[in-house]
């Protein structure tokens, strides 16, 4: 299997969220796992036959410009295939958080394994698998697990890590974002992410939301796609068996940590954690990521016609701009509009940050 210089990002979690989308976040109701990265590479399959292993259709995707050694790539929202490279390069798929919830919501492959088995049959290989640990039961607290690393209650084989808090400025002063603790080096293969979900997202009124990143990239994600495709296991007992042989939580019980017994809170989460069914999250609203574009880029276009039109000829003009858009309407937008789920009862437009000109 030939090798790939690909290098994807180290972190997912610093994505910006818009006033408008966040409105529209809630904590998930339970503790899930769920795959939250997904990047790959196809030495000896085109673009257009890698879009077709996706089970997605080649007309919803647009073609833009490349990165990471590729002159181009199509994408479809968070989900980008990079294509002429060298030779040797062949293509380079990659999913975002964000793109694994929309491949679920529009691809056609069966689930997760069905998908790697696909990659694994193309000679394909991992460069970087993400998978997700939700906890809104307040199984995991971000002050407990800095404590016990802070007091060396914990063993471990990773030998790095590093702890950031994140911040909003305000006019009263500063907000707290929660903190972030990541165990393993950013060079590293293996890296593991605590962090405060719902500080990210400005969701702490709804209740605790503290998430775990496990990131394998390179030979680890191979290894981890390879067990998932062969082995019975689920996904979940599958990754907390690799949490666990990197790290744990444990009483100073013994001067030989490998003896040392585990923390209950942390030997509890293991256990309920590994019988978790692998979820499909509902993909979030792309349509709020393209009205936050159009109000970033266009809203005083909007106010500008608004003011220097009679309410008639404006509403004329954006009642006729709708029904010529709606006829250009290609597979791209279909699949858009499948992705996002949005209905009239699912949106609220009092969760706007706008008033509306009508």
């Amino acid at each position: 299997m030939s090798t790939s210089t690909v290098k994807p990002p180290s972190s997912n979690t610093g994505a910006t969220i818009t006033t408008t989308a966040a409105q529209n976040l809630e904590i998930p109701k339970e503790n899930r796992v769920l795959i939250d990265w997904v990047s790959f590479t196809l030495p000896d399959v085109n673009p257009q036959n890698a879009i077709a292993l996706l089970h997605l259709e080649m007309g919803a995707f647009t073609t833009l410009g490349g990165s990471m050694g590729y002159k181009q790539s199509y994408r479809l929202g968070n989900i980008s295939v990079f294509f002429d490279g060298t030779e040797e390069m062949g293509c380079h798929v990659t999913m975002s958080g964000q793109g694994c919830r929309e491949f679920e919501a529009i691809s056609k492959v069966k689930d997760w394994r069905s998908l790697f088995a696909l990659v694994h049959a193309n000679k394909g290989h991992f460069t970087r698998l993400d998978v997700a640990f939700d906890n809104v039961d307040n199984s995991l607290k971000m002050s407990t697990i800095w404590r016990c690393v802070k007091r060396g209650h914990i063993k471990s084989v990773l030998t790095s890590g590093r702890r950031v808090e994140s911040f909003k400025l305000t006019h009263d002063g500063t907000l707290s974002k929660g903190q972030t603790l990541y165990l393993g080096s950013v060079q590293s293969n293996v890296q593991y992410r605590f962090y405060d979900k719902a500080a990210q997202l400005e969701l702490e009124e709804q209740g605790t939301w503290v998430r775990l990143e496990m990131q394998l990239r390179k030979d680890r994600a191979d290894s981890l796609a390879e067990h998932i495709i062969m082995n019975k296991q689920t996904i979940a007992e599958l990754a907390t068996g690799i949490i666990n042989s990197h790290f744990a939580f444990i009483n100073l019980d013994d001067s030989n940590k490998t003896r040392c017994s585990l923390k209950t809170w942390w030997s509890t989460w293991l256990l309920h954690t590994s019988k978790l069914k692998l979820i499909k999250a509902k993909a979030q609203k792309i349509l709020f990521d393209i009205m936050a574009h159009l109000e970033n880029q266009y809203a005083p276009s909007f106010a500008l016609l608004a003011q220097g039109l009679n309410n008639k000829v404006f509403g004329a003009f954006f009642s006729g701009m709708l029904k010529l858009g709606k006829e250009r309407f290609t597979a791209r937008h279909q699949q858009i509009l499948e992705a996002s789920k949005l209905t009239a009862q699912s949106f609220n437009l009092r969760s706007l940050s706008y008033d509306s000109p009508f």
